[in-house]
């Protein structure tokens, strides 16, 4: 038996070539049977001729086979006039079939962010069979702008993690995963927040927007037992102030703008 190599990927052909050579010297003219077997595959087959003790032929290896080592078998015979086999004999041979990457996929903790966290990426590489393969993979994160925040070579199955600036406007960005000849893109959305951080210094009111979105909203101020609004209208990390004014005395101040209190 004569073959080229050892390894093989899947959808591969094998080129089989040999002799078959009875006991006593002559050359068979006769049939083979070729059979692969091993891991939790069932066989694959292929018959061919053999003439003038020789056989030439392929067999091809199916797409979605299991990687590792298997079989592959030859089995020679001839039969006579009454379609009996009159003589035959095996050869073995242990070729290995490789694990090849089919494809890139790309796994979000959450899809959906808010501004100020992290969103948790992890690339998972599958083979034909769909099993893990544990790889490099190159990330590339645009934002809505296609412009590239960020660039990483990481560990498939590994989670990477890129914080998302407080005030990053709301928008979906893309992700872009490469290795070798394959790759995959996907998308998560910057959600909008709106928040404001609120400080009381002396007898001023000092009211920043810390959200993603402008903040024009009502916000709730006690001086004491009484209330009194004020129309906050606040750009993106825009900062205003507010004196506040009183009778002589000592009062408690308790300021509300939507989920922050003071």
């Amino acid at each position: 038996l004569s073959i080229e190599k050892m390894d093989f990927n899947p959808e591969e052909n094998i080129s089989i070539s040999g002799q078959a050579i009875k006991e006593g010297g002559k050359n068979s003219n006769g049939f083979i049977e070729i059979s692969i077997i091993g891991g939790d595959q069932s066989k694959i087959e292929k018959s061919a001729t053999i003439n003038n003790g020789a056989f030439n032929t392929f067999i091809t290896i199916p797409k979605g086979i299991k990687s590792g080592l298997y079989s592959l078998e030859i089995y020679a015979y001839e039969k006579d006039f009454r379609d009996e086999i009159t003589n035959k004999g095996n050869f073995f041979k242990s070729i290995r079939l490789n694990q090849i990457p089919r494809s890139v996929d790309l796994v979000f903790e959450n899809k959906s962010i808010e501004p100020g966290k992290s969103v948790k990426i992890k690339p998972i590489i599958y083979d034909q069979t769909g099993e893990k393969i544990f790889s490099v993979v190159s990330l590339t994160i645009k934002n809505s702008k296609n412009k590239i925040i960020d660039q990483q070579e990481v560990q498939s199955d590994k989670s990477f993690e890129l914080p998302i600036k407080y005030n990053e406007q709301p928008s979906s960005w893309k992700v872009f995963a490469v290795s070798g000849e394959i790759n995959s893109e996907a998308t998560f959305d910057i959600l909008e927040k709106e928040s404001v951080d609120v400080k009381i210094i002396n007898q001023t009111i000092v009211i920043t927007n810390k959200g993603n979105v402008p903040y024009k909203k009502t916000v709730l101020v006690k001086i004491g037992d009484e209330p009194m609004n004020i129309e906050a209208d606040l750009d993106v990390d825009e900062t205003k102030k507010y004196v506040l004014s009183a009778p002589n005395g000592n009062y408690k101040i308790e300021i509300l703008a939507g989920e922050t209190s003071e």
